[in-house]
């Protein structure tokens, strides 16, 4: 079995890290592969372990553990909520404005559509009409 350069590897590794952020923003925490909340890597979701240590029962397979105030990151018993995946996506959809197709998007202000509307003219990639239609769908 080869050898990492320096020889270190695991958890002797200088770069070595119990705490991680993935890829949609959430902390999670080494748990270990056996652990119940864990991941098939050994990493569980930090405010997950937070909600099921304070004493409250973890998620079914049909519940999120929803964090109150948006952050991420502030997994306080305080800021913790256990609902349903369905109250869950009707909260956040509450949350976001809907195009006239009926479809959700991330253009969030006029001054952003605008910007890149007009950028659309100057280049020529778009007319004026195409503009203006595209304004009234997203705004």
């Amino acid at each position: 079995m080869s050898r990492r350069r320096g020889g270190v590897s695991g958890s002797k590794h200088h770069r070595w890290n119990d705490r991680i952020i993935n890829s949609d923003g959430y902390p999670m925490v080494r748990v270990g592969q056996g652990h119940p909340l864990a991941d098939s890597y050994g990493y569980a979701l930090e405010h997950v372990l937070v909600h099921v240590a304070a004493g409250r029962p973890a998620p079914e397979a049909s519940q999120v553990v929803h964090h109150s105030n948006g952050d991420r990151q502030d997994s306080r018993l305080e800021n913790l909520e256990l609902m349903t995946k369905r109250e869950h996506s009707a909260l956040h959809a509450g949350r976001q404005r809907r195009g006239k197709g009926g479809r959700f998007g991330s253009i969030r202000d006029k001054e952003t559509v605008k910007r890149i509307l007009t950028s659309a003219v100057t280049s020529g990639k778009a007319t004026i009409g195409q503009v203006a239609e595209a304004l009234q769908e997203a705004l």
